[in-house]
């Protein structure tokens, strides 16, 4: 499952990564992710991340900039 603040519902399997994958590329095509810190406990896995990318459309109601963003 993947959590994103777009979606009252978590994005399940593959398709769902994938489906944030694209929409993050759709506005930021040199979008990057770091992974900063990992935590793991029985079967879940957590991940915290900064993102940065140059916005070329617009992102949740943002209009795109065109500056790299972190």
């Amino acid at each position: 499952m993947f959590y994103t603040p777009t979606s009252s519902e978590p994005l399940r399997g593959f398709d769902g990564y994938m489906a944030v994958l694209n929409m993050m590329w759709g506005t930021m095509p040199d979008v990057q992710w770091k992974a900063e810190e990992c935590m793991a406990e029985g079967d879940k896995v957590m991940i915290r991340f900064t993102m940065s990318g140059t916005q070329t459309c617009p992102f949740m109601g943002i209009p795109a900039t065109g500056n790299l963003s972190r």
